[in-house]
Order: C-alpha cells, then structure tokens, then sequence
C-alpha cells in the first residue's frame, strides 16, 4: 500500500511540461541522439577532433581548440539533458519543494545542454567520462526496467555502471577506450531514442523511466508494451555499436593525428635530447623512470632478434621443380665430324692466296665475321687534307665489308662516316693455281688498293663535301678566294716544314683545296718515302721465273 500511494505522489516528465514543450523536447533530444548512437566514438576519438600538436609549443591561438570534435558537442548535449531531466525530477519528487513550470524547466535543461555540451566540445577527458557517465546510467535503466530488482538495488546499479564506464573511457589504453565509448555512446544514444519515441507516442512506462529509482512499484510496470520498447532499446545500442565499429574499419584515424603521434615519439628516441642543443643529456630523475619509462624497442634502434626467421616481402618465390626437357629427336647426336673450328671459317683472313683457294674449295663457302674500322689517327698536319692514300690492308678491308652489308644489309657504324660500296654483284671466282697469268692474292690487292683508296677517297670527300653543305657546322666560314689564298700559303708552309720527316705509319700530306687533286708532297714517295713499286715488280719477275721453271720440269 505504501509504494502504491508512493505512485500516486509522483510527478512525472509529462506533468511538467504541456504539450508544445514536450513535441520541441523530444525532436531536439531525438536529433541529437541518432549520430551518437551510430557514430558517437568515431565522431569523438577518430574523426572531426582537433588536436594540440605533441612537443611542440602553443601559442593563444593554439589554446582554443575542439578537442571533442563533433562526437563531443553532440555526446555533450544529450548528457546535458538526460542529466538536467533527473535532477529536475528528483528534486520535485524526493523534496518539498513546488513543482517546476513547463518554461522554467525548459530553461533549466536548455542551459544545461549548452554548458555540457561546450565543455565535451571543447576538451577531448570532459566529453568522453560524459559519455562514460551517460552510457552507465543508459545500460543501469535497461536491466532495471528488464529484470525489475528491488529499489535500493536499482540505485546501486545506477551508481556502480555509471562509474564503471566512466573509468573504461578514460583508460589510456587504444583498444579499450575505444570500445568502452562506442559502448556507452550507443547506449546513451538509444536511451534518448526511446525517450523521444515514448513521449512522442504517449508510452508511459518508458516515457517516466527516471522515476524507477525512486518509486518501488507500479501497476503499469511489466506490460507487452514495455517488452516491446526495451527490445527495441537493445537493438538501438546493438545496431549502434556495430555501426560505429564498422566507420572506424572503413576510415579509420585520424591520419594527422596519427602521424603526429609517430614524429613526437621519432624525436624523443633520437640520441641527442630534443628539448637541448648538444649531446649533453641529464640523468633522468627517480619518479620519471617509474611513471614514465622508455619505450623498450626504441624507434631508431628497433630491436632485430626476429630479423633472421621473419621473411622477407621482396624474397623469390619457392623454386618448383619441373619436367626436364628431353632431347629432340631430329636432333642430330654429337660427332667429330660435326665440329667445325673457329680458325677454319676465319683462315682466310690471316692466309696468303693460296692456302685461302684450296680451303674455300673444301669448304664450299666463304665466310666472314665483322670487324670494326680502324681509328683514323688525325694530326695537325692532316687537318687540311682532303684526300688520303691508304695501305692494302685498309682497301681489301673496305671491299670486304662491302660484300658484307649486301649480304647482312647495311652496318651501322658509330662515326658517320659514308662507306664506298662495290659494285659488283657477283660472287668473286676462284682461279686455278696452274692457269698462265695466275697472279698471287696480294700482288692484285696491292696492284688495286691504290686506285681503289683513290675512287673510295674520291666518293666519301664528295659525300662529306654534300653534307656540309647541307647542314653547314656551327661557326662556318664562307670559302672566298682571300681564304683559299690562305690555305694555300698555309699548305706550303706545312709542306716545306714536314718534308724532311717521314716516320713509319704516316701518310703523305695532301694538297690544299687550292691544289690539284693528283700534286703530293715535294721530296715524298706518293706511297710513303720507299719505292714499293720496284720492290713487288721484283717479286713479280720471280714469280715468271718460278712459273717458267715448273712449267719446264713438269712431263707432257
């Protein structure tokens, strides 16, 4: 009898205020209540939350900084409310003091809000034991109006969950504040849901659920109606804190923030102290080595005890053994007779004309392999040349590589300069060593190499001679008869200076362009200060001789 008339001397939240303040009540508590249930830590701890720089100095710009972020207004707001509304209610209901009007009332707990939700806005441990204190409190009303204990255990429950979720939140550990707010922020959050639903429909049992802590037992209490909206309470707070949990994995930290944090503790591992110039570092004091001790893997000496048996992201993949390829059949098996030498192919090149006849009649092929130009070796003598003789060696060298860019297209050669090609298309025939008039391979090379250097020669000056008049080179002078008088006098000088010197491997000194093309160097052989040409006619006559001998010996 006594709690029954206990109820009737209450005073519930729709007394108090009439109709219109009720609707502006619970629309206000309801906006602010949806983003804290679903987002209420990650809008908090992870996004929207400005930070003060780790080490660095502040200024009194600086000071003034939201460190709550969006979460913390918001959390801080329905705080506000469901704090004011309890106080409001317990004074009313627990005192003699008159009852509140419906403006006074409005007042109080629109004030209230602002307060609390400027100060959860602006400092990050204002708004998160908020939302610790708010969610308790949520979760203590949800068993009290499921399981219906006994009133003085309802208090406590209050009490004990309140502080319980008020210390998870402020834990300096990551993994457990950020699940202790997103708990209690859901929670919170639902509360105001139902609240707002309640009073907007006209549910009276969740709509006074405050007056549970001080009323023992109502009539109205344990109805379908009831179930029904607590489950719904639990599925809010449920739906909230995976919804909450699932941003966080999708966006995460707050990347400054984080990379701030990294830089802060970067620099305070380094050797030299950050806060000093010099290597000079203080002992560091007894009460700093308990409360706060270097880290143990250190961030510029990381430990590498692990290095060894972890595995590295760039190693090769693990080698898989195949089928080993066998051997084709129409692949011929090996032989002696098969091998070929290299010196065979190449013989011809280091040979005299007669061992080169009977290898390539063996063989039945000729075979050459590519070889580079000669350097051309300039001096100040030759600067002004415009034709240079060369030796045999260079003139079968030249028809050679001719032969060679018919049979391979054309070699590209690195100092642009034009190669003579040679006309012929036919393949050279080979002459009997016993027909009359054979002649040996290198009395021919030497017999030709000069009028072919001079035809080469010839061909490349008027190539050369082309191009520079197509693409005249950078600071060129026009060719006027003063200049060529010049040269001239130029020319003689070098002639009558270099004509006593003749060394091995020079060649003769050209004429200017002034000069006739077929004029040489007085004093000087055309072919390099000996008579060649009487030389190779000796060896011509002995060879006759030698041929007659044979021809004479041999029997008819």
């Amino acid at each position: 009898m006594e709690s029954y008339q206990s109820s009737l001397n209450d005073v519930p939240l729709f007394k108090i205020l009439p109709a219109p303040y009720q609707t502006v009540y619970a629309a206000l508590l309801l906006a602010f209540s949806l983003p804290v249930t679903f987002a209420g830590a990650f809008l908090t701890l992870d996004r929207t939350r400005q930070f003060a720089p780790s080490g660095g100095p502040t200024t009194a710009k600086e000071k003034w900084r939201f460190e709550g972020g969006l979460g913390g207004l918001l959390g801080g707001w329905v705080f506000g409310v469901h704090l004011s509304t309890l106080l409001a209610l317990l004074i009313m209901n627990r005192t003699s003091y008159a009852p509140l009007g419906g403006i006074q009332f409005l007042v109080i707990w629109l004030l209230s809000a602002l307060v609390t939700s400027v100060l959860a806005g602006r400092w990050k441990y204002v708004a998160v034991p908020m939302i610790g204190i708010g969610g308790g409190a949520a979760f203590s009303l949800f068993v009290t109006v499921a399981c219906h204990p006994a009133q003085p255990a309802r208090v406590i429950l209050l009490g004990v969950f309140s502080i319980l979720s008020a210390i998870l939140c402020l834990l300096p550990i990551p993994r457990v504040q950020h699940g202790a707010v997103r708990s209690a922020a859901a929670w919170m959050g639902a509360l105001g849901i139902i609240l707002s639903i309640s009073i907007l429909a006209g549910i009276k049992t969740w709509e006074d659920v405050w007056a549970r802590l001080w009323v023992s037992w109502d009539a109205s209490w344990g109805t379908a109606q009831e179930k029904g909206i607590t489950a719904a309470f639990m599925g809010f707070a449920a739906v909230g804190i995976g919804v909450d949990w699932l941003l966080k994995r999708q966006f995460g930290e707050c990347p400054d923030e984080k990379w701030d944090r990294y830089l802060s503790s970067y620099a305070s591992q380094l050797p030299n102290a950050h806060d000093r110039p010099g290597n000079f570092t203080p002992s560091t004091p007894f009460w700093k080595k308990i409360f706060n001790p270097p880290p143990k893997d250190p961030i510029l000496f990381p430990n590498d005890t692990g290095a060894l048996s972890s595995k590295s992201p760039l190693s090769p993949p693990p080698y898989r053994a195949g089928k080993l390829r066998t051997q084709s059949k129409k692949s011929a098996p090996y032989s002696r007779d098969s091998f070929q030498p290299l010196n065979k192919a190449t013989k011809h090149d280091f040979s005299s004309g007669s061992e080169d006849s009977s290898d390539e009649e063996g063989t039945g092929q000729e075979r050459y392999i590519p070889r580079p130009w000669a350097k051309r070796k300039d001096t100040q003598a030759t600067s002004l040349s415009g034709v240079t003789l060369a030796d045999g060696a260079s003139a079968t060298s030249k028809g050679k590589m001719g032969d060679m860019a018919k049979e391979h297209g054309d070699l590209a050669y690195s100092d642009g300069e034009s190669v003579a090609q040679s006309t012929s298309t036919g393949r050279r025939r080979k002459e009997s060593r016993d027909a009359p008039g054979w002649t040996p391979e290198f009395i021919k090379r030497h017999s030709m190499g000069g009028k072919k250097d001079l035809e080469s020669g010839g061909i490349e000056m008027r190539a050369s001679r082309s191009n520079r008049s197509e693409s005249p080179p950078p600071g060129a002078v026009p060719m006027t008869p003063s200049l060529m008088k010049a040269l001239d006098r130029v020319s003689q000088a070098q002639n009558e200076a270099y004509a006593g010197i003749v060394s091995k491997g020079h060649t003769p000194y050209a004429s200017s362009p002034g000069h006739a093309p077929g004029t040489s160097t007085p004093g000087v052989h055309p072919h390099g200060g000996q008579d060649w040409g009487a030389f190779w006619k000796k060896v011509e006559d002995k060879t006759r001789e030698g041929e007659a001998g044979a021809s004479a010996k041999s029997p008819r």
